[in-house]
């Protein structure tokens, strides 16, 4: 089971291992389950490139595996084409200098670019969509406060009303004291719809902080591949 201590173990040390460039062949013939498009390869060779591209965002991590190759005429061929090359059996021959082909950086370049705009595509929906939550919750609550805030605009006028035409002393006192507690209540709602902004203000720095990015590059292996 690959969450088993003993599995874990097992690919942590192969994902340590130090990869040469070799020269691999692969034999079509000996998979019980033929491929067509790794068939068709037969005959052909090139060279193949794997590299792992690691994404922190939106306090996530991610891991893709990049894969790119290319034939001995220099056409591209297919990162899932490739990927189920690698499936089949292959066996090195004499560890070789390999002359790694331009294209492959440019193709790696495209696969990158590619993987970012997804991702990046991705956090801009999953922004958007807590944006419109955010203005959603604030534009709910201030209505809300509006609608206190008329009521004690109300309470506040008919109060200075009554004040006018108390009939003594005692009485208006009570009045204007009333007013003044209206009043500071009226601020505190304010206050509130104040408050809401900066709540969203802070909430939205949160959202810009999760979409920062940390790019993480590690070449695997490069190998030149013959199909036979």
């Amino acid at each position: 089971r690959l969450k088993h201590p003993l599995a874990q173990w097992a690919i942590e040390q192969a994902k340590a291992r130090p990869l040469s460039s070799e020269h691999l062949i692969f034999r079509v013939g000996t998979k019980g389950t033929k491929v067509s498009v790794v068939q068709q390869l037969k005959g052909q060779s090139g060279q193949l490139q794997v590299n792992r591209l690691t994404v922190e965002s939106m306090k996530r991590i991610e891991d893709h595996i990049v894969t790119c190759g290319t034939n001995r005429q220099g056409e591209t061929i297919a990162p899932e084409v490739l990927e189920k090359l690698l499936a089949y059996p292959a066996e090195n021959t004499t560890q070789r200098p390999i002359d790694i082909n331009t294209s492959l950086q440019g193709q790696l370049e495209r696969s990158k670019t590619t993987i970012m705009e997804e991702i990046s595509q991705r956090n801009l929906q999953y922004f958007g969509d807590e944006v419109e939550k955010l203005d959603t919750w604030a534009d709910d609550l201030k209505v809300v406060l509006e609608q206190e805030i008329k009521e004690h605009d109300r309470e506040i006028q008919e109060v200075r009303r009554t004040a006018k035409v108390a009939p003594d002393l005692h009485e208006k006192l009570h009045w204007q004291k009333r007013q003044k507690e209206l009043e500071k209540q009226r601020r505190e709602l304010f206050d509130r719809q104040d408050e809401v902004d900066d709540r969203r203000e802070m909430l939205i720095t949160e959202l810009e902080e999760k979409m920062n990015q940390t790019i993480e590059e590690q070449h695997l292996f490069t190998i030149s591949w013959e199909v036979i």
